[in-house]
């Protein structure tokens, strides 16, 4: 119960770190380019991308730390 318990808990949290990190890089690495306004809908990557990177360390942290 202890794993579910840990997986529940650090997955939101990694999965919130990981979005306001690649948030924050990609718009440090922006230039801005005002000359095409028909791009304003393009996505960089998919939130399954982000929901699977998230799971990895979540599950991990889950079975590390079960319980003896």
């Amino acid at each position: 119960m202890k794993k579910y318990i840990i997986f529940f808990i650090s997955f939101p949290l990694i999965y919130i770190v990981l979005q306001i990190t690649s948030g924050w890089v990609l718009t440090v690495l922006h230039t801005p380019d005002f000359t095409s306004y028909s791009k304003a809908g393009d996505t960089m990557a998919s939130p399954v991308l982000f929901i699977i990177l998230s799971m990895i360390p979540a599950i991990y942290l889950s079975y590390k730390w079960k319980t003896n």
